[in-house]
């Protein structure tokens, strides 16, 4: 069992847990970023998720816009057959394979556009996987980054653990406030560590924004054009 080490990945249960208890929360921590990118890709544009868990956000996307070509990446084979089960029941076209995030199973320039949703904290070098993330970007891509935010306010984690789908039992929620405060976004980035790893990638502009009513900050920026 990995519950309380970010970095120790997921086996069956935890991946049970996190899809049936954690996941439909998560996607809502990631609507922000996918207004963005419903907006602001071109017809037909590839697109990465990278970490992509049981594929709440990847198929959320896939729903929005049916053109796009989407891949899902996951360390753990576990997450990919969730992710594909998923596409399957929103019927939605996406692919899942599993793969880590420090060493991504694709080609340079790949995909114009890449994300990770949740996921960043897990990984064991986050300035290695962004420059994986970067390097499988084609010039003028887009990365963005949603995350967990290490600083956030009780009230925040409140609002978010309130969307967990858990059993209405006396002390379960409030042991749930407590789990996350310190083992999730206690073990996660804030936006201070977010602002440092964008600035040292090769981006032409980047921002990094607290997600409103969320305890977590997204970051966004452009692989710059040689």
């Amino acid at each position: 069992m990995h519950l309380f080490d970010m970095a120790g990945g997921y086996g069956f249960l935890e991946a049970f847990a996190y899809a049936k208890f954690v996941a439909p929360a998560v996607e809502s921590m990631g609507e922000p970023m996918l207004r963005r990118l419903e907006s602001s890709l071109p017809e037909g544009a590839r697109v990465v998720d990278i970490g992509c868990g049981g594929g709440n956000i990847l198929t959320a996307l896939g729903a929005l816009r049916p053109d796009l070509l989407l891949r899902g990446v996951d360390l753990h084979g576990s997450m990919v057959q969730r992710t594909r089960r998923l596409a399957s029941q929103r019927k939605v076209r996406v692919e899942a394979v599993e793969g880590d995030a420090m060493a991504l199973p694709f080609a340079d320039g790949e995909f114009d556009a890449a994300y990770s949703v949740a996921s960043i904290k897990h990984w064991p070098d986050a300035r290695r996987g962004l420059l994986e993330a970067s390097r499988v970007l084609r010039p003028g891509g887009s990365l963005l980054v949603v995350e967990a935010d290490r600083s956030c306010t009780h009230q925040e984690a409140y609002n978010f653990v309130g969307r967990w789908r858990v059993p209405r039992l006396p002390g379960l929620r409030g042991a749930m406030l407590m789990y996350f405060r310190t083992y999730v976004a206690g073990q996660s980035l804030d936006m201070a560590d977010a602002t440092r790893l964008f600035a040292g990638l090769s981006l032409s502009t980047f921002s990094v924004e607290k997600v409103a009513l969320m305890p977590a900050w997204m970051a966004a920026g452009q692989k710059a054009v040689q």
